[in-house]
This record gives structure tokens, sequence and C-alpha cells, in this order.
């Protein structure tokens, strides 16, 4: 006599293989299933779902499984996961300096207190007594949690941990206080004029950042046209303990690469060095003296601050050099976008990032800042025939 078949419980299907299949539908809409040797572990696994969804404790089961799985991973192994994955990506990775930096941060304010924390027991509290705990160094606080609450948001996106604990508010990097110091028009002639004739040239194109003066290579530099091509920057990036190597990059975002068309103020400082140095296209335009090769950021800044101290300007860092150049830039009449794009600096509309406005704006623009150095009174030493 044939046996009777057996009646399973809906959403439990016997397979041709002998195992027993489980569906059912979730709240978000989407069919699960799971597949069991034993009707018996099919019926607990279909009654636990379901008080789940009862209880609204319910979450996808591969979420679950995520977390489970991440249950034992640390703060500093999440950490060292997350950096290695944005400098790796395909799209906008994150540079050298960048690493080595949120390295740093990793090293001196997070890993001594957080660090060996597995990443999903770190709450508001802890994070809240993590940072009240920290030295008095607000700068480098702020970049520490700035960096902590970028990782916990890659937690909560790769749904890890159900929500970000990182909550306080004003606890990312202090912005800088007041406006940043500048020279005015008349006083680039004599700051210029103080430098050391080696370093003038470099230091007279001042918009750039240091990475993007020393990284400009000879081909970069139209003279003809009065235009210099920025493609890259010199980084410095830690190869080992205690041990760093300087090397040209990408620039740091796409607006980084622009063309800048220079003041004829700055051209007479740059004519005369291509002319009297012989440089092959791919060369660095502004080497360091001795060696040839990449120029230390450091002996730029010591040039700089010999003059600036000449002058009695001896708070000037090498970076205000950049904002004297802005400020020039928007007393010549230059609108928002166009020292946006003459200085390659990104905003929060990610849209407008490759909306680069025309070139003949800027050209005109430094047109402008040369009639401005002019009605200064400024004019360009050329350097000495010894």
């Amino acid at each position: 006599m044939a046996r009777a078949p057996r009646r399973l419980p809906l959403g439990i299907l016997l397979l041709p293989s002998g195992n027993y299949r489980v569906r059912y539908l979730g709240p978000d809409g989407k069919r699960y299933s799971k597949t069991f040797t034993h009707l018996q572990d099919a019926r607990y696994w279909q009654a636990s779902e379901q008080r789940l969804i009862d209880q609204d404790g319910w979450t996808p089961p591969e979420v679950r499984q995520r977390r489970q799985d991440s249950a034992a991973l640390t703060v500093a192994e999440w950490a060292e996961q997350r950096i290695l994955a944005w400098s790796t990506r395909s799209r906008s990775p994150i540079v050298g300096s960048t690493v080595e930096d949120y390295r740093r941060c990793l090293r001196l304010r997070i890993d001594g207190w957080l660090g060996d924390t597995p990443l999903t027991l770190v709450t508001a509290a802890i994070v809240r007594k993590w940072h009240e705990a920290l030295p008095d160094t607000p700068t480098m606080n702020g970049k520490a949690y700035d960096l902590l609450k970028h990782l916990m948001n890659d937690a909560v996106n790769d749904e890890l941990i159900a929500a970000n604990p990182c909550r306080i508010v004003g606890a990312g990097k202090p912005r800088a206080k007041g406006a940043a110091e500048a020279l005015s028009a008349s006083d680039i002639g004599p700051y210029l004029e103080a430098v050391e004739e080696y370093y003038r040239p470099a230091l007279a194109v001042g918009g750039l950042r240091s990475g993007e003066v020393r990284g400009l290579r000879r081909r970069d530099l139209d003279v003809e046209q009065g235009f210099i091509r920025v493609a890259g920057a010199i980084r410095r990036e830690q190869v080992a303990e205690g041990e760093y190597k300087r090397d040209y990059t990408d620039t740091k975002t796409p607006a980084g690469k622009r063309v800048i068309y220079l003041p004829a103020a700055v051209l007479d400082y740059l004519r005369p060095w291509v002319q009297n140095h012989t440089f092959a296209p791919d060369e660095l335009l502004f080497p360091a003296r001795r060696t040839g090769k990449i120029m230390n950021e450091t002996v730029l800044a010591a040039a700089h601050r010999r003059a600036a101290r000449q002058i009695g300007r001896p708070t000037l860092t090498l970076h205000n050099l950049r904002a004297t150049a802005a400020t020039l830039t928007k007393q010549a009449g230059m609108t928002d976008r166009e020292v946006q794009r003459r200085f390659g600096h990104t905003t929060a509309a990610m849209a407008n990032l490759y909306q680069v406005p025309e070139l003949e704006p800027d050209k005109s623009g430094a047109a402008m800042i040369d009639s401005l150095l002019q009605s200064r009174g400024h004019q360009a030493r050329l350097p000495s025939d010894d």
C-alpha cells in the first residue's frame, strides 16, 4: 500500500533532492528562501523569521549574517579595510598624502582608545567618552573625529551597524579663525625682491599649492601663450615606519587639473628662468638646487620665511601666497566661479565639479591682475647676469 505524502507547512517545499526549501515574502516586498536537509530545521527557521516580522525586529537575512560575521571586527581592522578601499577605488581614490594623514590620525587618536573595540559595540556614549578624553589638540582631534565618522558611515552603508554613533555637534575639524593673511598688491614687489634669486620664480607663481609648484614640468609652462598647466603635484608618502618618499602624483581632485593664464609681471620672472636653464620637456621646472631632484617643501618654505621676515611679515606662511593670489584675482574682477576654477577648488555641489568655465575669462583676468600690479608700481627685477 502506497504511503500517503506528508503535508508540509505553508511556505515549505520538498525538493527532488529530498531537501526542504523555506520561502516567504519579507516586509520589504522581496522574496527570501533558504534550504535545509531536515524538515525540523526548516520549520524552526520559518518560525524564527515570522517572529522577527511580528516583533518589528526583522532585517534581511544576509544583513544579519554580515553583522554576525563582523561581530569580532575591531575599529582598527575596519579602518585599515576602508582606507585601503578608498585608496584603490576606481573613482576619485584618495591620494597617498591623505592615506598618510588618515593613518596618522588612526595611530595617534583612535587606536589607543577605540582601536580594539568591536565595531558593532561602539555606541554614541563611547564616542563621547573617547572625544572628551582626547588631549588639547583641536585640529588633530577634529580630523580624527571626521575620520571615525566617515568610517562609521561606511559601516552603516554596508549594514554592519544600524546607526552612526558619531553625533557630537561641532566635533569635526575646526574652521580657521579669521581671514587668511595675505600680501597687498603693493607688498608683492618688495616681497619677491627679498626672495633669494633661485627660488624667486617658484614663489612668484603664488596661486598654486606648494606641491603643484614643485611638480611643474617644463612642458607645463608656455611662456609664449602665457599659461601654465597643472596636471599633478609632488606629495610625500610614508613607505615604512619613519621612512618617506616624495613622488609626482595625480591631482587630489579632478578640479585640480587646470590651465592658468599668468600676469605679465609673473611671466617676467619665468622667461629668464627658462632661458638660463636647459630643461627637457619632462624635467621639473623648479628642481632642488643641489641635486636637481624634487625640491623639498621645507626648502621652499624656508626661502619664503626669510623673505617674509625681511619685509616685516614674519607670520606670513607659504600657503598665504595662495590667499594673496586669490585676493588679487577677486579684486581684478573675476567671478566666484572663475576664481574657483583658477585655484582648483571643489564645491559641495558635485554637479558643478566638471562645469569648467571657458579659459578666455581666465586670460582676461590675468591681464587685469597685471594692471592692478602695475598700478601699484610693481615691476619684476630680472636676474643679474652673474
